[in-house]
């Protein structure tokens, strides 16, 4: 599992859009730095919405992962 989350966003098969966001933008390259970082934070990047953010929790589901703030619990 460690190195999944290794793994650069692109294994999450994000769109175009929501990818550049995370990556120039917020400076978050790999999975492991996104599941750190809450809802608010990817909020404050700019250009990254409501939209985004809500892709970005679903394609974290689907591989059993959720941002810090989030629990599937």
């Amino acid at each position: 599992m460690a190195d999944e989350l290794e793994k650069g966003l692109t294994t999450l098969e994000l769109t175009v859009r929501a990818r550049k966001c995370l990556i120039l933008r917020g400076g978050i390259k790999s999975i492991k730095a996104l599941l750190g970082k809450t809802s608010e934070d990817l909020l404050e990047i700019k250009g990254f919405g409501r939209t985004s953010l809500r892709q970005v929790k679903d394609k974290l589901a689907k591989h059993g992962w959720a941002l810090k703030d989030d629990s599937l619990a």
